[in-house]
């Protein structure tokens, strides 16, 4: 049996994006709240000092692009950007209009030239043509995990998110099993890494609560998991 997505959809409609980047003199970022703007510099903080040089990144699971756009925000030296999603509404929204996309190609000068950043929609288990021959230097998982419900969503999106990289896979969620509750599920996705993963190792983990202000960090068993692929020269 094949499964759609049924987790947590995106809370940005196409005209809330609209609306969020007109008129403001911060870019088109009003519509994201501050914790992502701080994970983001935590994240950046963090892992500056354990990865080698990158200039492209995959967001799996980019929602309403806020978390992207912050790390493009603060990692200039990214020439290409790319997210995926499972919300056709929201990917539509975005290829349309990003708020604070315009401002980003107006500040930043990719070491490559031109900034490449685009959106693009999947069902969970079939990459788009597009993606079928790219690879990435970093790709992220930023809370995506735990809003997927179902084992055999689960297993391709993992199988998805490893075989993506050529170098690193960031990932921030729990690592705690539990039954579904409030549309959530708890997997130990270490577990899977561990079996499925064997080219990759693990080579930091940092618990959420410890990088950033305890008013933007509502999930305390929350972490940031970075593994690196084993061809890298660590």
């Amino acid at each position: 049996m094949r499964y759609r997505y049924s987790g947590s959809s995106s809370p940005w409609s196409a005209g809330q994006l609209q609306r969020a980047g007109e008129g403001d003199s911060r870019g088109g970022f009003s519509h994201c709240p501050a914790a992502y703007f701080y994970r983001s510099v935590k994240i950046v903080r963090w892992s500056q000092n354990l990865l080698q040089p990158v200039d492209s990144m995959l967001d799996l699971g980019v929602g309403d692009g806020c978390q992207m756009l912050m790390l493009l925000k603060t990692m200039p030296q990214l020439a290409r950007v790319w997210g995926l999603d499972v919300s056709r509404t929201i990917v539509n929204a975005l290829q349309t209009f990003v708020p604070g996309k315009e401002e980003l190609l107006e500040t930043f000068q990719p070491l490559g030239g031109e900034l490449d950043v685009q959106f693009f929609h999947y069902d969970g288990f079939v990459l788009p043509a597009e993606l079928e021959r790219e690879r990435f230097d970093v790709v992220l998982s930023l809370q995506v995990i735990m809003h997927l419900l179902e084992d055999e969503l689960f297993e391709a999106y993992m199988r998805i998110l490893f075989s993506l990289s050529k170098k690193y896979v960031i990932i921030q969620n729990d690592n705690v099993a539990h039954p579904t509750l409030n549309h959530l599920r708890g997997w130990r996705f270490t577990d899977w890494v561990e079996r499925n993963a064997q080219d990759w190792r693990r080579l930091a983990r940092a618990p959420m609560r410890s990088l950033c202000p305890e008013d933007t960090c509502n999930r305390t068993n929350d972490a940031l998991w970075l593994y690196a692929h084993k061809s890298l020269e660590l």
